[in-house]
């Protein structure tokens, strides 16, 4: 599922995207992942986020993306 974020967002919970953390075998759950920072890429491009990790269900791997802007 895609996710499009405006440029000039002004409503910080329109800023959070969810997402799903999963440990090296692909399917247990990460935990601990809170305040985290995270990146993303679009295509070969790396961008930093400005943002952290929020847990929603940190039991079950899921977090929001919270970005600062």
């Amino acid at each position: 599922m895609a996710y499009t974020i405006k440029v000039n967002e002004s409503n910080a919970s329109l800023r959070a995207v969810p997402i799903w953390l999963v440990g090296s075998d692909g399917t247990t759950p990460s935990t601990g992942e809170s305040g985290n920072p995270f990146f993303f890429a679009i295509g070969a491009v790396d961008y930093g986020s400005g943002g952290s990790l929020s847990a929603i269900s940190a039991g079950g791997g899921h977090y929001s993306c919270n970005f600062s802007a």
